[in-house]
């Protein structure tokens, strides 16, 4: 059996940035749940999409949703990889209003 074709897609998926407590009582389950993920190379890269930098140490961010890079064999399986996160089930993440671009990734360097 060979191995299913797998591609690069851009996802940006917005969040309600007015629930900061429940993405932050939500955020171990979030890592806990993507450590496989970065672990198999399907989460290449990813973090919060910001309304703006901080200006200063104190400012808290303002998150928006999240950007990432996902490994998949079709944008349905991308959007059930996010639809299965613990940000959407808690509804901090819209799923279903997620862009999902396809792209190639050429650049990957581990932290």
């Amino acid at each position: 059996m060979t191995a299913p074709q797998l591609y690069d897609w851009l996802v940006q998926t917005p969040a309600n940035a007015e629930d900061l407590e429940n993405r932050i009582n939500t955020r171990p389950a979030h890592l806990e749940h993507n450590k496989p993920l970065i672990e198999a190379g399907v989460l290449v890269w990813g973090g919060p999409s910001l309304a703006s930098h901080p200006q200063s140490s104190e400012d808290q961010l303002l998150i928006t949703g999240s950007v990432q890079c996902i490994r998949a064999e079709s944008e349905e399986a991308v959007r059930n990889l996010i639809r299965n996160d613990p940000y959407s089930k808690v509804g901090f993440w819209d799923p279903e209003r997620a862009t999902i671009t396809a792209m190639r990734c050429v650049v990957r360097k581990p932290l």
